[in-house]
């Protein structure tokens, strides 16, 4: 069964000189729920910075993989312990990134769900970014 969602997402980037950088946005969004995974689907809102894509979260217990397709492409992969290497695709170009997943931490219910993941970002080798993203997501009222 699809429920109408609102999605909280609060990302915090740190750059290896220690500078940091948060974003918080909501939006509307579809998600799905079996016991054995949680699919949310959500327009990139205005102000993400990533145009017209659509993304795509598929969430078990363990993991999570987010895709994100239209003006930007991806695919990244959270699990924890494990590197992931993939490609990103903008506008103005493609690169390598590579993910190391420190922390994953999952809650998923019938309506509603938490995410916590922490990793770091490199792009084409070299490391970019400590990254912590957060996701609630709630039934809509």
């Amino acid at each position: 069964m699809t429920v109408n969602s609102i999605i909280s997402m609060k990302t915090r980037q740190t750059s290896p000189d220690g500078e940091s950088y948060d974003i918080e946005m909501m939006c509307d969004a579809e998600y799905s729920y079996t016991p054995e995974k949680s699919i949310l689907k959500y327009q990139e809102p205005e102000g993400s910075g990533l145009g017209k894509t659509e993304t795509l979260l598929e969430v078990d217990d363990e993991s999570v993989t987010i895709t994100r397709s239209g003006e930007n492409n991806s695919r990244m992969y959270f699990k924890k312990g494990e590197k992931y290497i993939g490609v990103y695709e903008m506008p103005f170009g493609m690169f390598t990134i590579h993910i190391n997943s420190d922390y994953v931490d999952i809650l998923r219910e019938k309506d509603s769900a938490h995410i916590l993941t922490e990793y770091t970002l490199e792009l084409e080798g070299v490391v970019s970014s400590q990254n912590r993203l957060e996701l609630d997501v709630k039934r809509k009222a």
